[in-house]
């Protein structure tokens, strides 16, 4: 049974946001390795000699170790508590991130990068469920894609270093020092945690459920699941061909195309505070209403970038790379809210796990095809279009769906003590 321990109301406020720190600090420390394969891709490419849809296999490969690990990582928190998985699962991503940088050929790159993501599967569940037992309702939306921001955080800081890395010392090089990345980040979330003080875990009795996936899997799930399912394809996607199609379509350098990606995953960041923002404050905390939006935005955003003509003013290209990646890769902190919210008590990490394993799987397979597709059509404008299609699905689904009327996890805000509006101070 996890241990309950109490907490000086005094210290509250405080303690919350350190345990924000903590979570977002691994989040973006392991996704500078995530986010660097796709950075990585066109210096792998042509190291390695491979085709567009090789190189969409090595971009997104970590995500079917994420779909391997993150039930066993949500089992853990529920069981455990946040705090070790949390720091241990980032040490051991860094750890192998570094020995993945010494893979001598494609294959073994593959299969050491799916044991890479293996260990990134670790800090959504364990970092949402820290951040979600900390923060009531009414912040959760902002609060959550906060923490979310980590992702395309850590992806802008890839997408500026990996490749400038790359150029100068090689591609291992740069994947080795996005390993570092990760020890040292948690190295820092055992201090955050540490200043932060014990925590109450939230719900009491969740280490002795006994909950399988296929449990979890009501239709409600499905169509939370299944809509995410088509979101992480377009990111992925997104993030791993802008500099490709820039290069190609544009004939920009390698280097100055890496900035669109980082322009993307900067995109993405602010995206991610504002759509919470957005479902916290202009829908009324509706998380379905959200990411209907999100969905219709990022089709947009993808339609823009893909019919630009040849000679439309650069500002353009920025506007609609600007507008893609704030939707296409912001959608994710309040996807993952709303997994939690609709959760069983006290099995809200095994939930958001449930949802992600759904979608893991086309991480990998999104980019695969999308680049079989170009390889097969010669045409980017067509994938793209497809894509959009995609997104405009996604939001239809996500408007079948039923979110908790009350916002859910209400016995598990262990942080929500006194008024809200104080916390914000």
């Amino acid at each position: 049974m996890l241990e309950a321990y109490p907490a000086a109301p005094a210290r509250q406020g405080r303690r919350r946001w350190w345990i924000l720190a903590a979570a977002l600090t691994v989040q973006v420390t392991v996704s500078i390795i995530l986010q660097g394969y796709p950075a990585l891709v066109p210096f792998v490419k042509r190291d390695l000699h491979l085709s567009l849809a090789q190189a969409g296999v090595f971009a997104s490969i970590p995500g079917l170790g994420m779909a391997l690990g993150v039930l066993a990582a949500a089992w853990a928190v529920d069981r455990t508590g946040d705090r070790h998985v949390l720091t241990w699962g980032g040490l051991a991503t860094g750890l192998l991130a570094l020995l993945t940088a010494f893979s001598p050929t494609y294959s073994l790159l593959l299969v050491a990068s799916i044991a890479v993501g293996v260990g990134a599967a670790t800090p959504t569940p364990a970092g949402s469920r820290a951040v979600l037992a900390e923060f009531p309702h009414r912040q959760r939306g902002i609060v959550m894609s906060v923490r979310q921001t980590g992702v395309p955080v850590g992806g802008f800081i890839a997408a500026i270093a990996l490749p400038l890395i790359a150029v100068h010392l090689g591609w291992r090089t740069a994947l080795g020092v996005a390993g570092a990345s990760a020890v040292l980040g948690s190295i820092a979330c055992m201090v955050c945690y540490r200043i932060a003080g014990p925590t109450q875990e939230a719900v009491r009795v969740a280490a002795e459920q006994t909950v399988s996936f296929f449990t979890l899997l009501n239709r409600n799930l499905l169509k939370i699941g299944g809509s995410g399912i088509v979101l992480v394809m377009g990111q992925y996607c997104l993030v791993t061909y802008v500099v490709l199609f820039l290069n190609h379509t544009r004939g920009l350098p390698l280097v100055l195309a890496s900035f669109f990606l980082a322009a993307t995953q900067l995109a993405g960041s602010a995206g991610r505070i504002f759509w919470g923002w957005f479902s916290d404050r202009v829908v009324g905390g509706s998380r379905r209403a959200a990411l209907m939006v999100v969905s219709f935005v990022g089709a947009a955003g993808v339609l823009m970038l893909a019919w630009l003509p040849a000679q439309a003013p650069f500002a353009l290209v920025v506007i609609a790379v600007l507008i893609a990646g704030c939707s296409v890769v912001g959608w994710n902190g309040v996807w993952v809210t709303m997994l939690a919210e609709v959760a069983p008590p006290g099995l809200q990490a095994r939930s958001i796990a449930a949802g992600l394993t759904l979608n893991q799987p086309a991480i990998l397979v999104g980019p695969w095809a999308f680049g079989l597709f170009v390889d097969a059509t010669g045409s980017y404008q067509l994938a793209w279009t497809g894509l959009a299609a995609l997104l405009i699905g996604a939001g239809w689904l996500i408007t079948r769906a039923s979110e908790a009327p009350d916002g859910g996890v209400g016995e598990t805000d262990r942080g929500a003590v006194g008024d809200d509006r104080r916390q914000w101070r």
